[in-house]
C-alpha cells in the first residue's frame, strides 16, 4: 500500500482495473480505533512518564473522544479529518515515543525531557480544543445557512 492509502484508509485497486479504492471504513471508525491503540501505547507508557504528562495524555483523550463521536453523525471537512488522524497518529505518539527512548535519568519528573514533553502536549491540547470549536463552529454555520434557505423558501 503507498502511504496515501495507508493515510486515507483505501484499499488500493489491483492495477489496470481502472477502479478506484474506496475507503474500508467510515472516518469514524478509523479513528476511533486509532484512538484506542493510542489509549493502549499511553497505558503501556504511564510508568514511565510524569503524573503531569500522563494527565495531559488522558485530557487529550478526554477531549478527542466526544469529537469522533460527534463527527459520526456530522461529517467534517477532509482538512479537519487529516488533522484528527495526524494528532492520533503521529502528534502524540511520535514525541511520547522519542521521550520513550530517553535515558532513565532524562525521563524523571521536571527533569527537561518531561518539560518539553508537557509542553509539546500543552499545545497539542489547545489545538485540539481549537479544531473541536471550529468543527462544531462549522455545523452551527451548516444551521445558520438552512435557516435562511427555510425563511426565504417559506416567507415569500
Amino acid at each position: 500500500m503507498s502511504w496515501i492509502s495507508n493515510l486515507f484508509g483505501l484499499d488500493e485497486a489491483p492495477v489496470g482495473t481502472g477502479a478506484i479504492p474506496v475507503p474500508t471504513k467510515p472516518f469514524h471508525e478509523r479513528s476511533e480505533e486509532q484512538l484506542n491503540i493510542l489509549t493502549q501505547f499511553v497505558k503501556n507508557s504511564s510508568r514511565e512518564v510524569s503524573a503531569d504528562v500522563y494527565s495531559r495524555l488522558r485530557s487529550m483523550d478526554d477531549l478527542i473522544r466526544p469529537l469522533i463521536k460527534y463527527i459520526a453523525s456530522n461529517p467534517v471537512v477532509i482538512e479537519k479529518e487529516i488533522a484528527i488522524e495526524s494528532l492520533l497518529t503521529d502528534y502524540i505518539p511520535t514525541p511520547l515515543g522519542i521521550y520513550l527512548q530517553l535515558p532513565e535519568s532524562e525521563r524523571t519528573d521536571g527533569s527537561a525531557g518531561d518539560l518539553v514533553l508537557i509542553s509539546q502536549y500543552d499545545t497539542l491540547e489547545r489545538s485540539i480544543i481549537e479544531l473541536g470549536k471550529g468543527i462544531y463552529k462549522d455545523s452551527l454555520s451548516a444551521l445558520q445557512t438552512h435557516a435562511i434557505f427555510i425563511d426565504t423558501k417559506f416567507n415569500d
